[in-house]
């Protein structure tokens, strides 16, 4: 899927002010929102329905994507839509499915889904000076599922403990699960008397930031700029550790040592590390790992594959 639009990027934002859940309120889900709302006379659309806003099927949003958007949808993406952006809005009580036959059968051509009619008044609300209140008024209104989603998300996020024991929580997903290894497991393993100057989340770009050691360094990270996963010192060697944890995207390659490399004062000592949770994983990015950089495989915590690299 291509990256955001600013449309994309308004629809994420009220989700996040309603309080979706993080971890769902994603580029795909926004696209599904701006689908659902969308007004414009459609054809071959489900019997009775002129616009996607009174009825759309999952093969709707995806054409709605590709048309309207100009996103890069592959076909493979209809189960991803339904249970990983669909699922949640409707559990979230934002869209609904099949509100003219709730017993209609799954596999039915006829299967649709609606955007709530308090829902699409936020949506048009966007932009105006009517916004907020509408945001507040329907919080007030749904506490309890507030609530729900928030123990929800709580339960299943990641304890983590730091290089000096303090115990801090990420959002969960493989990501996540990836780079609570690369704290537990690498960063003892290989980094002598280590000091965290920083950590991502996958929900929270800044997840912790030493910002008075990074500044006393001569680096300055900023929320807009490409950052790492995990950047940790060590006391001893003066090097710094520059982490990426990787599941499906985002290896060192020759671009991404560029851009890693131009966050640091020159005379900084860089070790350059891309973290994979197993052997296959790395597999399929093995070719486009950068020289001059390690590569550090979870199930294999032991050892380290070493692209003609300094000593580390």
């Amino acid at each position: 899927m291509a990256t955001s639009s600013p449309a994309t990027e308004l629809i994420k934002k009220l989700l996040d002010d309603l309080g979706f859940p993080t971890r769902f309120n994603t580029e795909q889900t926004a696209l599904c929102v701006l689908a659902l709302a969308d007004q414009s006379p459609q054809t071959r659309l489900i019997l009775g329905k002129r616009t996607l806003r009174e009825g759309a099927r999952i093969h709707d949003i995806i054409e709605f994507g590709r048309h309207t958007l100009g996103k890069t949808i592959a076909e493979n993406t209809r189960e991803s839509l339904r249970k990983t952006s669909i699922k949640y809005l409707v559990d979230f009580g934002l869209v609904e499915a099949n509100s003219d036959d709730p017993q209609r059968p799954t596999n039915s051509g006829l299967w649709h889904y609606v955007a709530t009619a308090e829902f699409l008044d936020l949506i048009d609300s966007i932009g105006t000076d009517t916004y907020s209140g509408k945001v507040t008024a329907w919080r007030r209104r749904h506490p309890e599922l507030l609530t729900q989603i928030s123990e929800r998300q709580h339960a299943h996020r990641l304890s983590v403990t730091l290089p000096d024991g303090t115990v801090t929580e990420l959002s969960p997903g493989a990501h996540n699960e990836l780079e609570k290894q690369t704290i537990e497991v690498f960063i003892p393993k290989f980094v002598q008397s280590p000091r965290l100057l920083y950590l991502g989340d996958a929900a929270e770009k800044m997840r912790f930031i030493d910002e008075r050691d990074l500044a006393r360094r001569g680096i300055t990270f900023s929320v807009h700029e490409k950052l790492p996963d995990v950047v940790v010192a060590s006391k001893v060697s003066r090097r710094i550790y520059n982490i990426e944890a990787v599941t499906s995207v985002g290896p060192v390659t020759d671009l991404r040592k560029k851009e890693i490399t131009a966050l640091y004062p020159k005379k900084t000592s860089l070790v350059l590390v891309t973290a994979f949770p197993t052997r296959s994983v790395f597999r399929k990015f093995s070719d486009q790992i950068a020289w001059g950089t390690f590569v550090w495989i979870a199930d294999e915590p032991d050892h380290l594959i070493r692209f003609n690299g300094p000593e580390i």
